[in-house]
């Protein structure tokens, strides 16, 4: 009986260490699964930026050094500035977003925002993307001067990260669909493209973090992981209800319902802040 007492504490002791080194083991994957994340986010981040602070100083130093060029290649010239510079606020204002939602430090200021003009801003503004893969896109569901209260920058990024991923991902001549409407006081997003299309498995690795499905030296599509993060997190924020609707070869559609932000004046008067008549891309 003295001997079985300490057999059983061995066994005992056995099985609480191999248990210890079981989570231990899991842990060590994990923190090696997250350094290698971080390590192609900052790749990509690297490339994501070198290559339109290079072409904006090419392009900048061409039209230096040959101020007589004819005045039609100068306003190419200066379209692609434009765009590249653009294209890098736009990435830049995303890793300054997901820094903020890692700090908490994103704070909702509720605003009246005119639905229609801002969905009409943000297409206006990726009008240099649309033409160059010549797609349509189709508007439905707001009535014109329609305004909802919720916060305008949130809603600003959140539209614009998806409007710009459905067309990043449509194929040339391909159809992006764009429905805002107010149901029972929500608004209901639902923005569609007719893309590669996800599989049911990959579908919550696009709202991670650093994570894209396209990853690698042969990586095909642009970006750095972080657009539907944040949607997904501004989503969440402003307690509203997402999700994406994907099957291979059938493109994909982000369905989001979000609540309208209380405490605020009916007569408040939209916001038109968002955009300026300038593109953005």
């Amino acid at each position: 009986m003295e001997l079985k007492e300490p057999l059983n504490e061995t066994d005992q002791l056995k099985q609480e260490l191999a248990k210890n080194n079981k989570e231990l083991n899991r842990l060590s994957d994990r923190l090696l699964q997250a350094e290698s994340i971080r390590s192609n986010f900052l790749s990509h981040v690297l490339n994501e930026i070198n290559n339109p602070i290079t072409s904006i100083i090419g392009l900048s130093r061409s039209i230096m050094d040959s101020p007589d060029s004819d005045p039609q290649i100068i306003s190419r010239q200066a379209k692609l500035i434009h765009k590249d510079a653009s294209e890098l606020n736009f990435k830049l204002q995303n890793i300054f977003a997901a820094a903020k939602i890692e700090a908490g430090k994103v704070d909702l200021n509720p605003g009246s925002v005119d639905l229609n003009h801002t969905l009409e801003s943000i297409i206006k503004g990726c009008q240099f993307k649309i033409r160059q893969k010549a797609l349509e896109i189709e508007k439905d569901g707001i009535e014109r001067g329609k305004a909802f209260k919720t916060d305008p920058e949130l809603l600003q990024s959140i539209l614009l990260n998806l409007i710009l991923n459905a067309i990043e991902f449509s194929p040339n001549e391909g159809l992006v669909k764009v429905n805002l409407e107010i149901i029972g006081g929500n608004l209901s997003i639902l923005i569609s493209d007719e893309g590669p299309g996800i599989t049911i498995d990959q579908q919550e690795i696009v709202f991670q973090r650093f994570r894209q499905l396209d990853e690698g030296v042969t990586k095909v599509y642009p970006g750095i992981g972080l657009g539907l993060s944040i949607v997904k997190e501004y989503v969440e924020m402003l307690q509203g209800y997402l999700k994406l609707e994907s099957r291979p070869g059938s493109g994909s559609t982000f369905v989001i319902q979000i609540p309208a932000l209380d405490g605020m004046d009916q007569n408040d008067d939209p916001d038109d802040f968002l955009f300026g008549d300038e593109e953005v891309f």
